[in-house]
């Protein structure tokens, strides 16, 4: 199946909320900015005409500090959006870890879910989307295109890593978009 725009394929987006939410933090405040999810929604609904977008992403229930408080207000603001949005959320408890001095930290890769998702959706997809730019992913990829599927990757430059780089640049029916190169489409103002 040659990458082809014009022909209808049956498409799926797998966003993953972790990578696209804090990968604007990867860059200097100066030149900093943020996703406008009903842009970047309008966006793959013209580019792409998925089937579905699924957004996986992390559910803070019992914030333990108050930076950690702050940060859950903002995603149940976020996901009630999202969803409104007509994205599919996908979510799961954000988990905590006791570090050695009593502080906490936070973990919730939700890489294993989105894999699930994917697999899941193998037979019904031509074409998989993938927002990230995470090197575990890799043997996802490498598995839906023997597969004969066609992939998408979208993500940050800084973020991207180089394994899904080369394989999208090595392989046919593959490609990767730098969200910096579609932020005219889809940054919030």
């Amino acid at each position: 199946m040659a990458m082809n725009s014009n022909q209808q394929l049956r498409s799926g987006v797998f966003i993953d909320g972790s990578n696209v939410m804090w990968g604007s933090l990867t860059v200097s405040k100066e030149k900093r900015w943020l996703i406008d999810f009903a842009k970047l929604k309008t966006y793959l609904d013209k580019e792409y005409k998925p089937l579905f977008v699924k957004y996986y992403g992390i559910e803070d229930m019992k914030p333990r500090e108050a930076r950690f408080k702050t940060r859950a207000k903002f995603m149940t603001h976020i996901y009630r959006k999202l969803t409104q949005l007509g994205y599919e959320l996908i979510t799961k408890p954000l988990k905590y870890i006791r570090l050695q001095d009593g502080r906490f930290t936070t973990k919730g890769d939700m890489d294993v879910e989105i894999t699930m998702g994917i697999m899941d959706n193998m037979d019904t997809l031509d074409r998989i989307i993938l927002i990230s730019g995470d090197s575990d992913y890799l043997p996802l990829i490498e598995r839906m295109h023997n597969k004969s599927k066609q992939i998408i990757i979208i993500a940050f430059d800084k973020l991207l890593a180089w394994e899904l780089r080369t394989f999208t640049q090595n392989n046919k029916n593959c490609k990767y978009t730098k969200i910096e190169s579609i932020r005219g489409q889809i940054e919030l103002k």
